[in-house]
């Protein structure tokens, strides 16, 4: 008798999501790794808060892990945990360059920052509004 065999499948649009995070969350993380850092003692001053904890190409490292973990939840229902690492990685960069910015504008250079931290902040709270699937068992 043959077994049947499930298939795998992607789970709807949140698994589509969270195929385009993966992808995003890749980008960022290879971004970081030391062959695309052409001065890799260099840390832009809006990550220096961060790497001054772990250096970036870990961070690129936890980025990647973070795509990974997206592209595995795309294809499963309990999929909550890919998205707060999602937000959280984005919630953690974007409140990096936003500290950065106060901390330039402190020293009177109105550098550009804050466009960074809107870049990560702003589609992490859209995220984090249009995602909430919480186990019932974590209620």
């Amino acid at each position: 008798m043959l077994k049947s065999v499930s298939r795998i499948r992607i789970n709807g649009l949140r698994g589509a999501a969270l195929l385009v995070a993966a992808v995003y969350c890749a980008t960022r993380g290879i971004a970081y790794l030391p062959p695309l850092i052409p001065n890799a003692s260099y840390v832009p001053g809006s990550l220096s808060l961060i790497a001054n904890f772990v250096p970036l190409p870990v961070w690129g490292g936890v980025w990647i892990l973070v795509a990974l973990f997206c592209l595995v939840c795309a294809f499963r229902h309990d999929d909550w945990p890919a998205w707060a690492g999602l937000v959280g990685m984005m919630v953690l960069w974007g409140s990096s360059y936003l500290i950065g910015s106060f901390i330039t504008w402190a020293a009177g250079d109105f550098g550009r920052e804050w466009i960074g931290a809107g870049s990560y902040l702003g589609p992490a709270v859209i995220i984090a509004i249009l995602s909430p699937k919480i186990p019932d068992r974590m209620k």
